[in-house]
C-alpha cells in the first residue's frame, strides 16, 4: 500500500510540474528563414516561435523596423503611411514573383553570382554578410506582409494598395501637399502622352502578319518566364543559353516590326505641347519650392534634377554653373546621393531600416554593386564614412546645400 501511495504521489508531482512549467516555458526556436543557420544573431530583432504561444519579438538594439499594417479596412493608416507602403512595395516585385512560383527568395539570393564574397575568410566581411542575410530575410517578410496570401501577384497587390490609398483622407499639410504634388505629376504624364500622340505611325506589314509576330513574341516571353521559374536557372548554363536564344529571337521579331514602321509627325502640334510641358515643369518647380515634403522632392527629382543627354534642362544648366561642374556622369552621381541626403534633411526616414539602406545593403545584387558595409548603418553614416571619398564629400556637400537653399526651403 505504501508503494502504491508513493507511486500516486510521484505521478501527481509530475503533473503539477508540467502544468507549472511545461506549458509556460516551451523551448524557443530561433526563426530567421529555413535557409539561414539558426546561430545567426540578428542585428535588429529575432522572432521567437513558441508552441501554443504568441509570437514574441526580442529587441537587441532598441530599434525595430516600423510595423506595417495591411489589415482591412486599414482605418489606422495615415495617407502618408499608405503612400510610403506603396513606395516600399514597389521594390518587392522579384520577391513576390518568387513566392508566387514557390521559389525561396533567400536561396536565390545566396546563389546569386555577385554574392560569392560569402566565402571570404575575413571576419569583418563575414559579419557584413550575416547582416545581409538578416536584412534580406527581413525584407522578404516585409514584402510578404503586404500580400493577402502567397498566390496574390505583385500587380494585384499594387492595385489593392492604391485603392486603399484612394480611400484615405489626407489630414496634415504635408499630406495635402503630397496629394497636390501627385496631381501635378499626373498632369505631366498626360502632356507627355499627348506629345507621343503627335507622332503617328503605321506598319507596312499586313494586319495578319503583324498579329502573328506579336503573338510569337508573347509566346516566347512565356517560355522565358517558365525557364526562370526554375530556381537553378541562374547557375544552369543550358537554361541560360536557351533564355539567351529566346531573347535574341524577341529582338529579331521586334526589329522586324520596327523596320516596317512608318512615322508621321504633326510638327505644329508637337511645338505647342512642348511649350505646355515647359510651362508645366516650371509650375512643378514653383510648387516644390513652396513646401517641405521630402516625398514630393523624391517624386519630382527624376523629372527636374536628373541630368539628361540633351542638356536642355535650364535647372541642370544653372546647377552646373553654380557648382562649376560640367561632367554629366559626375552630375549623375551627385544627383543620386544629393537628392537622398536632401530628403533626409527634410526628415524622410534614412535610418538603418530605411529602403535607402536596403538598396545598398541587399538590393544591389541585381546590378552587382551591393555594399555590405551599409547594413546596420544610417544613410548619412554610410555615405560619409564608407561610400564617399574626401573630394566627393566636398562636391556632394555643395550639391546638397544648393538643393536645400533653392528647392527645399
Amino acid at each position: 500500500m505504501k508503494i502504491f501511495k508513493y507511486f500516486l504521489f510521484l505521478i501527481f508531482a509530475i503533473i503539477i510540474w508540467y502544468l507549472l512549467y511545461g506549458f509556460d516555458n516551451p523551448k524557443p526556436t530561433v526563426s530567421i528563414d529555413n535557409e539561414v543557420n539558426s546561430n545567426i544573431i540578428a542585428p535588429h530583432s529575432i522572432e521567437i516561435k513558441t508552441p501554443k504561444a504568441k509570437k514574441k519579438v526580442i529587441n537587441f538594439t532598441e530599434k525595430l523596423a516600423p510595423e506595417t499594417v495591411i489589415s482591412e479596412p486599414d482605418i489606422h493608416l495615415s495617407y502618408l503611411q499608405a503612400y510610403r507602403n506603396i513606395d516600399y512595395f514597389q521594390k518587392c516585385n522579384s520577391i513576390i514573383t518568387d513566392i508566387n512560383n514557390n521559389i525561396s527568395p533567400l536561396i536565390k539570393f545566396k546563389k546569386d553570382s555577385s554574392l560569392d564574397y560569402f566565402d571570404i575568410s575575413n571576419e569583418s566581411e563575414k559579419q557584413a554578410t550575416t547582416l545581409q542575410l538578416q536584412y534580406f530575410s527581413d525584407f522578404t517578410e516585409r514584402c510578404r506582409s503586404f500580400i493577402k496570401d502567397d498566390n496574390e501577384t505583385y500587380f494585384e497587390t499594387i492595385r489593392r494598395l492604391k485603392a486603399i490609398l484612394n480611400e484615405i483622407e489626407p489630414n496634415t499639410d504635408e499630406e495635402k501637399d503630397l496629394v497636390s504634388g501627385i496631381e501635378l505629376l499626373k498632369q505631366l504624364f498626360a502632356l507627355q502622352k499627348l506629345m507621343r500622340s503627335t507622332q503617328t505611325s503605321h506598319s507596312k506589314l499586313d494586319d495578319e502578319t503583324l498579329k502573328n509576330i506579336k503573338q510569337e513574341i508573347k509566346n516566347t516571353l512565356k517560355i522565358i518566364s517558365e525557364y526562370k521559374a526554375n530556381p537553378d536557372w541562374q547557375t544552369n548554363h543550358q537554361i541560360q543559353n536557351a533564355i539567351q536564344d529566346l531573347t535574341n529571337k524577341i529582338y529579331q521579331l521586334n526589329d522586324k516590326i520596327n523596320q516596317n514602321r512608318v512615322s508621321n509627325t504633326d510638327t505644329e502640334e508637337k511645338q505647342n505641347i512642348e511649350n505646355q510641358l515647359v510651362e508645366h515643369k516650371t509650375k512643378m518647380v514653383d510648387f516644390l519650392k513652396q513646401n517641405k515634403s521630402p516625398d514630393v522632392l523624391l517624386l519630382y527629382a527624376r523629372y527636374i534634377f536628373k541630368p539628361d543627354y540633351q542638356n536642355n534642362n535650364p535647372i541642370i544648366s544653372d546647377m552646373k554653373r553654380e557648382l562649376n561642374t560640367y561632367d554629366r556622369y559626375l552630375m549623375l552621381s551627385l544627383y543620386d546621393v544629393g537628392i537622398k541626403l536632401a530628403a533626409c534633411a527634410l526628415n524622410y526616414p534614412c535610418d538603418d531600416q530605411s529602403h535607402f539602406i536596403l538598396d545598398y545593403c541587399i538590393r544591389g545584387f541585381h546590378n552587382m554593386s551591393n555594399f555590405p558595409d551599409a547594413c546596420g548603418m544610417t544613410l548619412e553614416d554610410f555615405y560619409f564614412n564608407h561610400y564617399l571619398g574626401p573630394n566627393q564629400l566636398e562636391d556632394v556637400s555643395k550639391y546638397l546645400n544648393y538643393i536645400l537653399e533653392h528647392y527645399a526651403k
